[in-house]
């Protein structure tokens, strides 16, 4: 593979007050042994010491670096990242996430080049929680499996499926695609579920990246309400498909269960921070706005009856989980 024939790859982090993570974030993308490299950092006008721990790396010549004058927020910060690139493909590496296969682009790049039709490649997840339990969450046991986008739209309801951080994808493709355009939680997911029905994808079997769990993460922390609005991470991309003719009962299966997936999630997300409001407010969003998903919710839950358990025994108690069950539930189930 000569270096003509190699493609231009940036891996973007954007941060925002992530000097505790950040430094191992960018050593991890300039450990990558690609030659045709670009790691871009965008700093959303971060308040901590940011700049001085990038200026650590500056005398790297791969490194870009971009502070704003104002805090732009996380979606819009994505954005600019993509905007702003200069690679053909992109992986947005979030700066409290890093990489742990220095070989994974020249992999990926690599796989690219043997087979045609790719709009995206993603490798496995490493999740890492604040009580140091580690799992490792892979979508194949071969090494490289490639697949078509809409099979694997398919499959991939409100679980992990393709992890943000090690997705690289066609960032010219994702420009058109106008990537990260509602500001919700799973922005990158409903953008990524758009992408995948263009082409094929490759899915590598091992981890490449370590996502950190932790009390600041956006998806962990949110009310109800913009769980409610992150349903569009799941509508968006059915309407997408159906507009560009996908099997209409194939998407009708797919949002329902997909919808019931995302409730039963929140349940779970709902009892570690001990809001346990916030899952009957989404039971009686969807028995409002969506009849159908919300008896598909209600038949997932026969699948979890300890989270029921749970739950009876938070009403018996005032609507709080006892400090003893909470703490147990965070020992047990960390990653929820």
């Amino acid at each position: 593979m000569s270096q003509f024939t190699q493609p231009r790859v940036s891996i973007a982090i954007p941060t925002y007050q992530q000097e505790r993570w950040l430094g191992e974030a960018i050593a991890s993308a300039l450990d990558q042994d690609y030659p045709h490299l670009e790691v871009l950092v965008c700093d959303d006008a971060s308040p901590d010491a940011t700049p001085e721990v990038v200026q650590a790396f500056m005398h790297d010549h791969r490194l870009r670096y971009v502070r704003h004058a104002h805090n732009l927020g996380r979606v819009a910060n994505y954005r600019y990242a993509l905007h702003h690139a200069s690679g053909d493909w992109l992986l947005m590496l979030d700066g409290d996430d890093y990489l742990i296969d220095p070989h994974y682009i020249r992999d990926a790049v690599a796989q690219l080049q043997s087979h045609s039709d790719v709009v995206l490649v993603f490798g496995g997840c490493r999740i890492t929680s604040s009580a140091q339990r580690v799992r490792d969450c892979c979508e194949t046991r071969q090494a490289w499996e490639c697949t078509d986008g809409f099979s694997y739209f398919r499959r991939w309801h409100a679980w992990l499926g393709i992890p943000h951080q090690a997705a690289l994808y066609n960032r010219e493709l994702a420009r058109r695609l106008d990537f990260y355009r509602f500001d919700i939680i799973s922005s990158d997911w409903e953008s990524l579920r758009r992408l995948i029905l263009h082409g094929k994808i490759l899915i590598h079997g091992a981890p490449v990246v370590v996502w950190r769990k932790h009390d600041h993460n956006a998806s962990l922390s949110p009310g109800v309400a913009q769980r409610i609005a992150d349903l569009q991470s799941i509508e968006g991309p059915y309407r997408y498909a159906l507009d560009r003719g996908f099997d209409r009962k194939l998407l009708q299966q797919w949002r329902r269960r997909t919808i019931a997936d995302y409730a039963i999630n929140h349940m779970r997300i709902s009892l570690r921070a001990n809001r346990l409001d916030d899952f009957w407010k989404m039971l009686s969003y969807l028995s409002v706005n969506d009849e159908e998903a919300y008896h598909a919710a209600l038949r997932r839950l026969v699948y979890h009856p300890h989270l029921v358990l749970i739950y009876v025994i938070s009403f018996v108690n005032g609507g709080r989980l006892p400090s003893l069950l909470l703490r147990a539930w965070h020992h047990i189930a960390p990653f929820d």
